[in-house]
């Protein structure tokens, strides 16, 4: 087949077609709006996580009688336009839930005493939420 074989071409494209065909195209674009949708959803859910609401964390507690457990806690509100509600729980060494003590918290150190059924062998700090955050932090 040389250049001057005028019929070269046409048997050519005859043989094995003439550039791409619209279903390789659609297939393409519908590719690449799946991949352009994946990749907003990621980097949503990339921006919900690194930017809380409210996080906080427990410092020290300690069961001051039979009855009660006192509890330091920082909590740090990055909207300031929310009030978050924290949660605490003290337990007896085999797990059993002996007090829980939810409070709307304020920025920064603060100190919490709650009742318990009796001496508390472990708590827990399970954290903070606010209006339109989901995980306690």
């Amino acid at each position: 087949m040389s250049s001057q074989d005028p019929g070269a071409a046409e048997r050519l494209a005859q043989r094995y077609g003439t550039g791409p065909r619209r279903g390789s195209r659609v297939l393409l674009v519908g590719i690449l709006v799946v991949v352009v949708v994946v990749v907003a959803w990621f980097g949503w859910a990339l921006w919900v996580n690194l930017h809380p609401k409210v996080t906080s964390g427990m410092e020290t507690w300690e069961a001051t009688s039979q009855n009660e457990v006192r509890v330091t806690a920082v909590v740090r509100i990055h909207d300031t336009g929310v009030t978050p509600t924290c949660t605490v729980e003290a337990s007896d060494e085999n797990g059993a839930v002996l007090g829980r003590h939810e409070f709307a918290a304020k920025s920064g150190r603060q100190t919490i005493t709650f009742k318990t059924e009796r001496r508390a062998a472990r708590v827990t700090w399970d954290g903070c939420t606010a209006p339109g955050q989901k995980d306690a932090r």
